[in-house]
C-alpha cells in the first residue's frame, strides 16, 4: 500500500502508519479509509487542515475467498476410528452428522435436547436458522449421551474447569491435534463440517427444502413458506449419511 508523509501533523502521520499495516484486511482497511476520509472532510471545513491526505491512501486489493475444502470419507472414518482418542473428536462428529455452525453447537443447552426423539432445538444467525428443528443422526446419539451424562452442566460441551467451551479454546487448542489425525489437511476448517454436511446431503438427493430447513438456510421461494416438514421427514433425511 503506498502512503504519503509529507503532512507534517503527528496525527496525521499515525493515520498514515496505520492504514499502512499490512496485516489489515482490506475490507478493515475500507473501513478505517472511509472514517478518515470524513474526518478529514470535517477539518476542511473548520479549516483544520489545508489539505485531504486520506483520498491518496491506496487500499490492498481484496483477498480471493477460499474453495471451501470438505472432509472425504477416509477422513471421516478417521475420526471415527480415533474418536476415543481426541478429547473433542465427538465435537467435529456431530457437526459432521447435523450441519450445525460450531457456534450453534458451543452454545447447545442440554434442556434443548430430546434424544429419543432424536432432535435439538437450536440455532442463530438467520431468521429460519433460529430455533429451528435439528435431527439427530443414529450414529451421534451415543456421542451426545455421552456428554449429557458427563457433568451436571448445563451445557453440552464444557471445557476442563465446567465452564461452556469456547470458539478460540477449541480452535487455539483442540483443532489442530484432531486434523492431524485424520491426515493433516490444513485447509479444513470447523466450517468444513457443515459444508461437508450439505454437500452430502445433497449428493444424495435429500429435498432441498428439507436441506434447507436443518441447516437453517432461507429460501426466496414462497412454496417452503406452505410446506411443513415434521421431524420425521428430518430424521428420514439425516439417517441416509453413513
Amino acid at each position: 500500500m503506498s502512503t504519503v508523509t509529507t503532512e507534517t501533523s503527528p496525527i496525521h502521520r499515525a493515520i498514515i502508519a496505520f492504514l499502512s499495516f499490512q496485516f489489515l484486511k482490506s475490507s478493515m482497511q475500507d473501513v478505517v479509509k472511509f472514517l478518515f476520509l470524513k474526518s478529514y472532510k470535517y477539518a476542511l471545513e473548520n479549516d483544520i487542515v489545508n489539505k485531504n491526505y486520506a483520498q491518496f491512501v491506496k487500499i490492498a486489493k481484496k483477498e480471493e475467498s477460499k474453495e471451501k475444502v470438505p472432509f472425504t470419507r477416509e477422513e471421516i472414518d478417521k475420526l471415527w476410528e480415533n474418536m476415543n482418542n481426541l478429547k473433542y473428536g465427538d465435537l467435529v462428529l456431530i457437526l459432521l452428522y447435523t450441519g450445525m455452525r460450531i457456534g450453534e453447537l458451543l452454545k447447545m443447552e442440554k434442556s434443548n435436547i430430546h434424544l429419543e426423539e432424536r432432535y435439538m432445538m437450536g440455532g442463530s444467525k438467520t431468521k429460519a436458522g433460529k430455533n429451528r428443528i435439528i435431527p439427530i443422526h443414529k450414529r451421534i446419539v451415543p456421542l451426545i449421551e455421552k456428554r449429557m451424562n458427563e457433568s451436571d452442566s448445563k451445557w453440552l460441551f464444557i471445557n476442563r474447569v465446567g465452564a461452556n467451551l469456547k470458539y478460540n479454546s477449541f480452535t487455539q487448542y483442540h483443532w489442530e491435534p484432531i486434523i492431524e489425525v485424520v491426515g493433516g489437511n490444513d485447509e479444513l476448517t470447523p466450517h468444513s463440517c457443515r459444508h461437508t454436511f450439505i454437500s452430502e446431503m445433497a449428493r444424495l438427493d435429500v429435498n432441498p427444502l428439507v436441506l434447507k430447513r436443518i441447516v437453517g438456510h432461507s429460501n426466496s421461494d414462497m412454496t417452503e413458506h406452505y410446506t411443513h416438514h415434521n421431524i420425521e421427514d428430518l430424521l428420514e433425511a439425516v439417517d441416509k449419511l453413513e
